[in-house]
């Protein structure tokens, strides 16, 4: 569901993948830490697959996502985001500089 919302809404969406298994490749303890700055949405607890959109939460139904990203998509914004640099995936090193 994730690919088909950044393909449809390429250059407006971005697309984070966590994993709760510090053994998996993309675990990151950081990203961990701040997803449970969220309140538990779950009957008070936290479950994954999760959908929060600018904060909000919006559950684990995938068939209803591309509808909450394209509601929000719509919506007007003073704030613009520039993006240049480059990044190597098999070093993972790399620069990016951020205009806003």
């Amino acid at each position: 569901m994730l690919d088909r919302i950044c393909n449809d809404y390429a250059g407006y969406v971005v697309a984070v993948e966590w994993h709760t298994a510090a053994s998996y490749p993309l675990y990151s303890a950081e990203g961990r830490a701040k997803w449970f700055m969220y309140p538990p949405p779950y009957n008070g607890a936290y479950a994954t697959p999760w959908l929060w959109v600018d904060g909000r939460q919006r559950g684990y139904n995938y068939n209803l996502w591309p509808g909450f990203v394209a509601a929000r998509i719509t919506e007007p914004t003073p704030v613009q985001i520039s993006l240049t640099g480059n990044y190597n995936p098999q070093t993972r090193n790399g620069t990016i500089k951020a205009l806003i």
